[in-house]
């Protein structure tokens, strides 16, 4: 969980939990001591990201489709490819917000 934190843009603007990147302040580095401890949130966020990777890429797929080149490629590879994406989708949101445990990953 420590690491979650490593690309984390401040932005130039206030932060109440960083003075600056990856230096917690006083008041919350206990707390900053607690993420470090924890697992999971960070592959879950990772996951997250390649669910809406995968979301992404069949959109512009489906978007950008012609039904004269899907039947001259063949139907049958547009559909497993379709497949594949939306198996991609369901493998990481299944990871990430089904069998995620929030309470493991807990500050407690």
């Amino acid at each position: 969980m420590a690491d979650f934190f490593n690309n984390y843009d401040l932005g130039g603007f206030y932060d109440e939990m960083f003075s600056a990147p990856g230096v917690p302040r006083p008041h919350y580095r206990q707390l900053m001591e607690r993420y470090g401890e924890m697992s999971g949130i960070g592959e879950m966020f990772t996951l997250k990201d390649v669910a809406l990777k995968e979301i992404s890429e069949l959109r512009k797929q489906l978007e950008s489709c012609d039904i004269k080149v899907v039947l001259g490629n063949g139907l049958h590879e547009f559909l497993d490819d379709i497949q594949s994406h939306v198996a991609a989708i369901h493998a990481a949101t299944q990871t990430c917000f089904v069998n995620y445990d929030p309470v493991e990953a807990a500050v407690v």
